[in-house]
Order: structure tokens, then C-alpha cells, then sequence
């Protein structure tokens, strides 16, 4: 315990000092038993009033069953019948919350600077350059509650009633149809005498998350309503450390919750920003305001609230909450409501990224380009064999895995190691040399710049600082020559040998480090050189 006079302190101090500090007492405060018991004071602002006790629109729920041949389904969910798709069926009004299947089903959404997690059971988590190094929000590694670091709400502002949908964290009383595909994955409900389809996207060259929610009124009323779109804020690698290092403001032009952590790294000029442009919207950047004292995202204070207070004082359990209205949505109409999440280099930026993307009709636009590209690098090449199960993995899936989940995003929900592995990440691309020959050819580059003259390379790397760990493991360097060779005799690139890794052809090893593992890296260069 540290005694300090206050009227010494100037006050930016005063602010470091607090949010470094366990606990703040003051001598004007009351007694220590009191001042430990105090709860924290409650957003000044008024609950919700309730101007009706039920809606007289809402749809029976269906059966939680596909609404489409699907292949090789097996209960929980299945491939449609072009293989582009896997959709998972969750049904909410299940027993005990919806019934997800045994372990979460995830689809890596990436760009080859950022990317997301999602899971069948919500939104996941996000990073920029390095989904280790720099989580923007939440990764969990939890199989038995998938808790998602994201969340859309909908709120009806005549009852009150609040959910999600997604089936977590708040999707009970309803079946929920999600779709995975390459670059996207989308939620689908009807519940409430609603229509609602939940976007999840990841454009192919722009540092951001898109979360596209379409809700349309298939009931016979006016429905006044709101979309709220929460995020945990890491800036690093656990959201334990956000509390003592990441400040929030917001930024009226772009219309965003922004944050900065002056203690990540090579990430530290970066600028996380989430929000939902000119929409008419209320925001706050204090998680403990929205969740409340010892809550939950399945049970957020701040939803039983009006609006949300504008908090972004620096001394706050950091996120980033966003409210806009959706008033009226009348019978048969539907509205679009984009909410970005994502990480730039200046507020500049963060206001054009937000810009662009809310602007009607382009979150569309966004995913038709990711569609086209995927379908290029995935149409490449095409087999057909006795096995139909194998033929969807091969056609669509592997291929996509690889290049989205293991050269880009580098994490799953097992493992996010954000690193390069000089290994495991050569044996990925050799998977690429047809598909996506620029993408095989950068990555054996990447991984050349990676040896040492004595020899031995790096065994695994983060970017963009390149830390990690020098090893003398053997199997390393079978995989660079193996790879060029791949890719030299799908593409015939010389020049690749003759400009670009000289090394190849001449190992620098000395001839008395010579073993079996050197023998077989010279002979890789010598096969495959001119």
C-alpha cells in the first residue's frame, strides 16, 4: 500500500497511477469497510420502459431440421449440394439452451493482414497482423462453452425482449441455420415475427470484419427495434492485461468506439476501431456498464437500459458497445445494418474504412468479391473420383483450409500460434503451387530469409518483429528444397533458383557439419537446378 497526496500529482499521473493500481482508497470516502463493500455506481440512465408485454406477430418455431438436401448430414449438419457451403442446424428451443453439436465447427474467415474466428455457435474473435500477437477481441480454446469475445443483440423497444442471432449468447427459442462458406459465414432466424440473416465477413485485401445484419418484418405491424453489437477488447494476447493497458475515445466522423494499447509491441500505432458509421446510434466503452457488476454477454445490464452513456473515461474494463435504432421497420419491410470491427494505422483511415463499408449495398459487393476469388483459386483444379466425400474435401474445402486457415490466419480454435512454422507452413504451400502459385512462391521466399549461414533456420517466427526460436531441428530442412521443387515443376520459375535463392545451390555448410539431413538438402537443390 502506497500512501500519495493527491494535490501533488499532476493529473495525468493521477490516471496512470489508478489504472495501475489493485484498488484506490480514499480518506474522504468512509471507513475502509465501507469503501471495500462499495459496489460501482450504475449507468445514469433510465430502464427501458415497456409500452407492451408481448408481440402479437410471433412465428412458431420449426423443427430443427435442414431445410434442403444436404450431403452426408449427420444430425448436427451437412454440405449442400455443391459442396460450397456447410450448414449446421442449431436448434434453440432445445432443452437447456440450443443444441450445439458435440465440439465447435469453426470457419477461419481471412485476408492475408487480418482475419477472424467463427464458430456455429457465434461471432469468435478477430485479430490484425498476428492472430497470437494481436487479438483484437477475445480467443477462447474453450470446447465446452465456446464463449464468443463478439455479440449482435436485437432488442424489441416496445417489450423490452432482448436476443441474439446467433445461438450464443443469448439465441434461446428459436432454430438458427448457419452456413459456412469460403470467406463468410451467416446466421439465419425467425423468431420474434422476424426474418434475420447475420453476415460474417472478412474482405479480401482491407484490415476489417464485416458484420452484416438483415432483418425483415414478416408480421403484420410496425416493429420498433435495436441492434447492438459488443466486443471485448484485447489488443495483445489475454483481455486479463486490456483493463491496465488499452484507452478508449470515440470518433464522432467515423462514428466508432477506437482504442489503443501503448504496450503491444510492434502493434502499438495501430488504431482497433468498432462501429457503425452515420447511423443514428448511442455507444460506451466500459464493459462494466453493459455486462454490470458480475454479468454476462447472456445477460448484458446496459440491454435493459435507454441507450448506452458515451463512457470512454481511460480508467474502464475496456470494450466497445454500439447501439443503433431501427424505427419503425413496418410489415414486409427490410433493413441493413453494418457494424465494422478492425485496426488501421489513423483515424483517416478508420473513418474511410467505416465509410466505405456502411455505404449501402457494398458489405454485398464485399462478399461477391470474396466469392469470385474463391472461386478462382478453388476451381483451379477439379477432381472427380469414386469417393463423393472426398471429392467435396478436395474441390472446395482443403485447399481453402489451407491457404485461409493456415498460411493467413495461422490459428484455429485449438491453436492460435499466429507464427510462421519453417516446417509446417512450407509443407501448406506445397498444396498451393497450382491453385495459388503467387502465394507458394512469397512464402518460400519468406521462409528463405529465415536460415542462418551456420545452416540452420528458425524454427518458427511472428511477424511482423520475426521473433521466435532458433532450433537445430533436422526435419526443418527437408521442406524448403521439397517445396521449390514442387513449385518449380508446377510452374517452370527458374528464377527462382537462378535469381532469387542462390543458396540452393550452394549450401554453406561445412563439409564436416555434412549428415544424412544436410546430404538430402544439397541433393534437393541439385535435382531441381537447371
Amino acid at each position: 500500500m502506497f500512501v500519495l497526496s493527491a494535490g501533488r500529482i499532476p493529473a495525468d499521473d493521477t490516471v496512470l497511477i489508478t489504472a495501475a493500481a489493485r484498488a484506490v482508497l480514499g480518506v474522504d470516502r468512509g471507513s475502509l469497510a465501507e469503501q471495500i463493500e462499495r459496489r460501482p455506481a450504475a449507468a445514469a440512465l433510465p430502464l427501458l420502459l415497456k409500452t407492451t408485454t408481448s408481440t402479437s406477430t410471433e412465428t412458431a418455431t420449426p423443427r430443427a431440421t435442414p431445410s434442403e438436401e444436404l450431403r452426408f448430414w449427420n444430425g448436427y449438419g451437412g454440405f449442400t449440394s455443391d459442396g460450397r457451403e456447410y450448414v449446421i442446424v442449431v436448434d434453440g428451443a432445445a432443452p437447456g439452451g440450443p443444441a450445439l453439436p458435440p465440439a465447435p465447427w469453426t470457419n477461419v474467415l481471412a485476408n492475408p493482414g487480418s482475419g477472424c474466428l467463427v464458430t456455429e455457435a457465434g461471432l469468435g474473435y478477430s485479430w490484425a497482423g498476428n492472430s497470437q500477437m494481436n487479438r483484437l477481441t477475445p480467443w477462447s480454446n474453450d470446447p465446452a462453452s465456446d464463449p464468443p469475445g463478439e455479440a449482435v443483440y436485437l432488442r424489441d423497444e416496445e417489450t423490452g425482449t432482448v436476443w441474439s442471432p446467433t445461438p450464443l449468447p443469448l439465441g434461446e427459442g428459436a432454430v438458427v441455420t448457419v452456413r459456412h462458406g469460403q470467406g463468410y459465414s451467416r446466421f439465419a432466424r425467425r423468431s420474434h415475427g422476424l426474418d434475420q440473416d447475420l453476415l460474417a465477413l472478412v474482405p479480401l485485401n482491407e484490415p476489417v470484419k464485416l458484420v452484416c445484419l438483415t432483418v425483415r418484418n414478416v408480421g403484420d405491424r410496425p416493429r420498433r427495434l435495436s441492434a447492438t453489437y459488443y466486443a471485448e477488447w484485447v489488443l495483445g494476447t489475454v483481455r486479463d492485461n486490456a483493463p491496465l493497458q488499452v484507452v478508449c475515445e470515440y470518433d464522432a466522423e467515423a462514428g466508432a468506439v477506437l482504442a489503443r494499447s501503448a504496450w503491444a509491441g510492434a502493434f502499438a500505432s495501430g488504431i482497433a476501431f468498432a462501429g457503425v458509421g452515420s447511423r443514428r446510434h448511442t455507444f460506451t466503452a466500459n464493459r462494466t456498464e453493459f455486462l454490470g457488476r458480475n454479468g454476462s454477454p447472456a445477460s448484458p445490464a446496459a440491454l435493459r437500459r435507454v441507450g448506452l452513456s458515451g463512457s470512454v473515461e481511460p480508467l474502464l474494463d475496456p470494450c466497445a458497445a454500439v447501439m443503433t435504432d431501427i424505427i419503425p421497420l413496418a410489415p414486409g419491410q427490410v433493413v441493413e445494418v453494418v457494424f465494422v470491427l478492425g485496426q488501421a494505422e489513423s483515424t483517416a483511415q478508420v473513418r474511410h474504412l467505416i465509410q466505405t463499408y456502411t455505404a449501402p449495398g457494398m458489405a454485398q459487393a464485399a462478399l461477391s468479391e470474396v466469392q469470385r476469388h474463391w472461386d478462382h483459386v478453388l476451381g483451379t483444379v477439379q477432381v472427380k473420383t469414386p469417393d463423393a466425400g472426398l471429392d467435396l474435401m478436395v474441390n472446395r474445402w482443403l485447399l481453402y483450409q489451407v491457404l485461409a486457415c493456415r498460411v493467413w490466419g495461422r490459428s484455429a480454435f485449438y491453436q492460435s500460434g499466429g507464427a510462421y512454422g519453417f516446417r509446417d507452413q512450407l509443407q501448406d504451400v506445397m498444396a498451393l503451387v497450382i491453385s495459388a502459385p503467387n502465394e507458394a512462391r512469397a512464402h518460400i521466399m519468406r521462409s528463405a530469409e529465415r536460415q542462418f549461414e551456420e545452416g540452420d533456420v528458425q524454427h518458427w517466427w511472428h511477424p511482423p518483429a520475426n521473433a521466435g526460436v532458433r532450433t537445430r531441428i533436422t526435419d526443418d530442412l527437408y521442406f524448403l528444397p521439397l517445396a521449390v521443387h514442387h513449385y518449380v515443376t508446377a510452374t517452370g520459375d527458374l528464377a527462382l533458383l537462378d535469381e532469387q535463392v542462390p543458396f540452393l545451390k550452394s549450401p554453406v555448410l561445412r563439409p564436416d557439419q555434412e549428415d544424412d539431413y544436410t546430404r538430402i538438402f544439397v541433393l534437393g537443390g541439385e535435382s531441381i537446378g537447371p
